[in-house]
């Protein structure tokens, strides 16, 4: 066996390091040591584009200490070895790294799937809260190349954007819109009859702006009533929609700079 091969077969039995602040020894090295280092320093998990990565050879001229302040070093001898660590998602807040023999290639994950779906009666936030909810008991254990789902509400078109790694998480979503995007019970579909104080702006104004914002997103339509003595809005609308038209209320009847 050459001086090589008795390095790597005596450093194979060395413990690999466990915090930040281990020193790993001078000499060669499996990579799978620095790799190690890596993922205490970073606290992301490693995935590995081949399983045989961790046994290439790494050799340090010198003791070499793990701590933040070595990490690009750290970074540059994986590289000298013919190592990448390719950050997942944010490279910012990496989930995880891929570490690959290409330096040019990008982490190997599944194509977006993107949906907008129009609502009926369900409220696009409200609807966006749900999937999401929905989506943290069930993405929870993903892989970490995988896609975390993303949902946007868009109140002006009543419509939420859906952004899916599968066809089935996409369609499991779907189908749980479809089934709470449903006409409320009759009591709840009735109109009713809401006062809205104006707090800061003139009612006539208000109820302009209000009606045009309603106009704008579509579906059920509202009447609204002008009470200039009292600078405030009567307003017959469906109870199951009251929720929606407070929160444009908000949006509009603010102070401004």
């Amino acid at each position: 066996m050459n001086t090589l091969g008795i390095c790597l077969s005596a450093f194979l039995l060395l413990p690999l390091p466990t915090e930040p602040g281990d020193v790993l020894p001078k000499g060669y090295l499996p990579a799978a040591s620095l790799l190690r280092g890596w993922a205490l320093l970073s606290d992301a998990p490693l995935v590995y584009a081949e399983d045989k990565m961790g046994n290439t050879p790494v050799n340090l001229l010198k003791p070499f200490t793990l701590n933040h302040q070595n990490f690009q070093l750290l970074e540059a001898l994986l590289n000298n070895s013919g190592l990448f660590l390719k950050p997942v998602g944010s490279a910012d807040q990496p989930r995880a790294y891929w570490i690959t023999y290409n330096p040019l290639a990008d982490p190997p994950r599944p194509k977006p799937i993107i949906e907008v779906i129009q609502l009926e009666h369900l409220d696009p936030e409200e609807a966006v809260d749900l999937l999401r909810s929905e989506a943290r008991s069930k993405e929870k254990n993903l892989d970490p190349l995988d896609r975390y789902s993303n949902f946007v509400p868009s109140p002006r078109t009543n419509s939420i954007v859906l952004n899916c790694a599968s066809n089935a998480r996409l369609n499991h979503y779907l189908r749980l819109i479809r089934e709470k995007d449903q006409r409320p019970p009759p009591n709840q579909d009735r109109p009713a009859l809401k006062i809205w104080k104006a707090q800061f702006m003139r009612a006539p104004l208000l109820a302009e702006l209000l009606e045009q914002r309603w106009e704008d997103r579509g579906g059920q339509g509202i009447h609204v009533v002008v009470n200039e003595p009292t600078n405030s809005l009567l307003i017959r609308i469906p109870e199951h929609l009251w929720k929606e038209a407070q929160k444009m209320l908000q949006d509009l009847d603010r102070s401004r700079p």
